[in-house]
């Protein structure tokens, strides 16, 4: 649910021309690895992307510090269902570089 209560589907939550990192509440790693890589990052449980039936969880089957990597397009390109132990950052570097199948540029 967005800060207005109304309903959001996660598809509402990405794309948008750009690649975004999804996480839950325990996520915070996986965000701050993403805003240094210059990519959105969305939280589900923060104040404006609220999981008011805990949904989130279940239908995505990670753990609250897992994440999605999804591509512009909407489609997942990677997923992690729980936290890794660091290097988050590199992680997603090395998952960019992947799928995108060439360097990311470093940070």
């Amino acid at each position: 649910m967005d800060e207005h209560g109304e309903r959001l589907s996660t598809l509402d939550l990405v794309g948008r021309g750009e690649f975004t990192v999804v996480t839950g509440l325990a996520g915070g790693a996986w965000v701050s690895a993403a805003e240094e890589l210059s990519l959105r990052a969305v939280r589900i449980g923060d104040a404006g992307v609220r999981d008011a039936y805990g949904d989130w969880r279940r239908v995505s089957d990670l753990d609250e510090a897992g994440c999605l990597l999804v591509r512009p397009d909407g489609h997942v390109a990677w997923r992690s269902v729980s936290d890794v132990p660091s290097g988050h950052v590199g992680v997603l570097r090395d998952v960019l570089n992947r799928v995108l199948h060439r360097k990311f540029p470093p940070s």
